[in-house]
């Protein structure tokens, strides 16, 4: 069945599925239209668009699940967002694609989820959890990586499985393990992040896990350590590659027992906590080197969640600044926006420091803007640095090549100004090296001081580096 208050969408269905002699096609124009037929029909596969007049395809899809917790539902829409692809696979969802989609691909999904309907009818399905009230993540993205971050989150939320968040610093797992919790049948009960990394060894066990009185010097009274503050809550543990080998141990029979000491004491204390982890480093070399208990990573790894750097999902990169500039654009009501050519630029770094660095160089750029949108002279001289950088690669280190390189990258980018910016990263790098000193960088540049002063008031190096 076909749910979608457009005509075309379902006429195009029709030409597509309707000549397959192995399946018949049911339409309907709208949520309640299609729940009154539903019953009757009995369809294997049901595909529905989100937005629509009525009721939308949440809750269509919610309202479905109160009589029917078996069929496969396919959510398509022209307006993905990390809410609506959550909330797709948190209320049982089969998948959930945007459009417009291939046609190929669209087929193969459908068979797929034909041949899950097929199966679903010898098992039974656990009902989806109730509805509640989204709120912002922080996580934004379209990329199909992203796409199946979202997914697994939903997933998760009616589970308990403890979970391994991996990835390179600024790449969002906090967020992530936030968003889990947030989701999950104990977002009631307290949420706890610990960086692991943040804290001195000899102090990580106590505040994990508490010390009695004259546990060791200083310890005057009881401490209540964070397992036991966060009773059937949630612990997010970042950073858990960096953990000393005596605290993965007793994280280890937590996870096995749900027991644990506190550190000077001999009684057991049972504690009933979900445990998500993370970590920048790759958790099989580190157990292949011997700086992580190999058991205490088959239990962390029992659903694996893997950030993809910002640098293999380039596509989100437009989305991510929209959304940082709606955050922190000064006027709310004002929301600056951004140039193509800077835009463009943002799309071709490289982001070491991934989202967060560009989260990072979206707010420097707000600072520094004085229009109502962001210009390339905007973005943080490294950004700027490393395409001129790329232009110069391929032809070499001789005046000549570098400006034809430079010649053809203003030709392709006619907002761009390019010989501003090249001069300013010109008489930054010329004060570099002369360690400020005016006279002798002036000298480096072939021009006079009187101009080199007027460079340095003109591009505000003065905000950067010590001139004086």
């Amino acid at each position: 069945m076909l749910i979608d208050d457009e005509a075309d969408v379902r006429y195009s269905f029709e030409r597509i599925f309707g000549s397959k002699n192995a399946l018949q096609l049911s339409t309907a124009a709208s949520g309640e239209e299609a729940l009154v037929m539903i019953p009757e029909i009995k369809p294997d596969l049901v595909i529905m668009d989100v937005r629509m007049g009525g009721i939308n395809g949440i809750e269509t899809l919610q309202r479905l699940r109160e009589f029917d917790a078996k069929t496969p539902v396919i959510l398509m829409t022209a307006y993905g967002t990390t809410q609506t692809a959550i909330q797709a696979m948190k209320h049982g969802a089969y998948d959930y694609i945007l459009k417009p989609f291939d046609v190929p691909k669209l087929e193969e999904l459908v068979s797929k989820a034909l041949d899950a309907s097929r199966l679903m009818k010898q098992v039974v399905s656990c009902e989806p959890l109730s509805e509640k009230e989204d709120y912002d993540l922080g996580i934004v993205g379209q990329s199909s990586s992203m796409q199946e971050i979202f997914k697994i989150i939903g997933q998760l939320a009616s589970s308990d499985a403890t979970v391994l968040i991996t990835g390179e610093s600024g790449t969002g797992k906090e967020l992530v393990a936030r968003a889990i919790y947030n989701h999950s049948q104990r977002s009631k009960a307290p949420y706890l992040a610990i960086n692991s990394a943040a804290i001195p060894e000899n102090l990580l066990e106590s505040e994990l896990f508490g010390h009695e009185k004259g546990a060791f010097t200083g310890a005057s009274s009881l401490r209540i350590g964070k397992f036991e503050q966060c009773d059937g809550g949630t612990i997010f543990l970042d950073e858990i590659g960096d953990m000393p080998s005596a605290t993965q141990t007793k994280i280890l029979r937590v996870l096995q027992d749900g027991v644990f000491e506190r550190v000077g004491g001999d009684r057991s204390v049972k504690t009933d906590v979900r445990l998500i982890a993370a970590t920048n480093k790759l958790p099989e070399l580190a157990v292949s080197e011997g700086d992580f208990r190999e058991d205490l990573f088959y239990r962390l790894n029992v659903v694996r969640v893997e950030m993809p750097a910002l640098r293999e999902r380039k596509e989100d990169i437009p989305q991510l600044v929209r959304y940082f500039l709606s955050r922190y654009s000064p006027d709310k009501k004002g929301i600056k926006t951004i140039q193509n050519d800077a835009l463009a630029l943002l799309q071709e770094y490289d982001w070491p420091g991934n989202v967060r660095e560009l989260e990072n160089a979206v707010q420097r750029a707000l600072v520094m803007a004085k229009g109502d949108a962001i210009l390339i002279d905007n973005l943080p001289h490294e950004i700027i640095n490393q395409k001129l950088r790329d232009l110069g690669d391929d032809e070499g280190d001789d005046v000549e090549g570098l400006s034809a390189k430079l010649f053809n990258w203003a030709r392709n980018n006619p907002d761009l100004k390019v010989i501003p910016a090249v001069e300013r990263e010109l008489v930054i790098n010329a004060l570099k090296e002369t360690g400020g000193n005016q006279v002798q960088a002036a000298k480096i540049l072939g021009i006079t001081r009187a101009t080199l002063r007027k460079r340095i008031e003109q591009f505000s190096i003065r905000q950067e580096l010590s001139v004086e």
